[in-house]
């Protein structure tokens, strides 16, 4: 399991976090300055993690940090289908071919 966010603006990265569990569970990694609510996310989901089994968890409370810090962004997470202000609608893009 593995899940990333970043911030960028013009073209430089701000802040990245990235969750590889192949890594260990616990592995985060930090780059950059991510926002002043990082530090609370991230106590609270390593204290989830701790309180129920730590590395032998069988989920993976670690791989929902950059998922959290990426929806307080964007109001989106990607396993959730309902939100205050609907459900998302998607379209799928496919190239085509011009000749």
């Amino acid at each position: 399991m593995a899940s990333s966010a970043f911030l960028y603006n013009n073209g430089y990265c701000l802040w990245s976090l990235s969750h590889q569990s192949d890594k260990g569970i616990y592995n985060l990694e930090v780059e950059g300055s991510p926002p002043e609510f990082f530090e609370g996310v991230r106590a609270r989901l390593l204290k989830e993690q701790d309180d129920n089994g730590g590395t032998e968890a069988k989920v993976d409370y670690v791989f929902d940090i950059p998922v959290e810090l990426a929806s307080m962004f964007c109001g989106y997470r990607h396993d959730r289908w309902k939100f205050d202000w609907g459900q998302p609608s998607f379209t799928c893009l496919r190239e085509t071919i011009q000749k």
